[in-house]
């Protein structure tokens, strides 16, 4: 989720456009049933450089999804280190989707 209200969504979409990205993203307004939209995911996945108590990074436990997170606030005390990234080094992220992506179902 981003906050339109600061101007970072429209800059997010001028980037994803930018570098040809469309397809890999949706943005979708703010929702109710959240608990219902976390259940329909494998992964919930918190992507930032600041945040004070990451309420998707606490969507993800209540509902039993792995989490992957920035390292940012108190994540690593929520969720431990295994899918913690630095935000500014992309390289973490892809060796923890990598890793994701081999688990088998029964692992998720």
């Amino acid at each position: 989720r981003i906050a339109a209200g600061d101007g970072s969504l429209d800059s997010a979409k001028r980037k994803i456009e930018r570098d040809g990205l469309e397809r890999n993203f949706e943005f979708l307004l703010p929702i109710e049933n959240i608990y219902e939209e976390v259940n329909k995911a494998d992964v919930v996945g918190l992507f930032s450089f600041y945040e004070g108590l990451p309420n998707s990074v606490c969507e993800g436990m209540v509902n039993s999804k792995v989490v992957i997170s920035s390292d940012v606030s108190d994540v690593k005390s929520l969720v431990g280190d295994s899918f913690v990234f630095n935000p500014k080094e992309p390289s973490e992220l892809a060796r923890i989707l990598s890793e994701i992506l081999a688990l088998s179902d029964e692992e998720l």
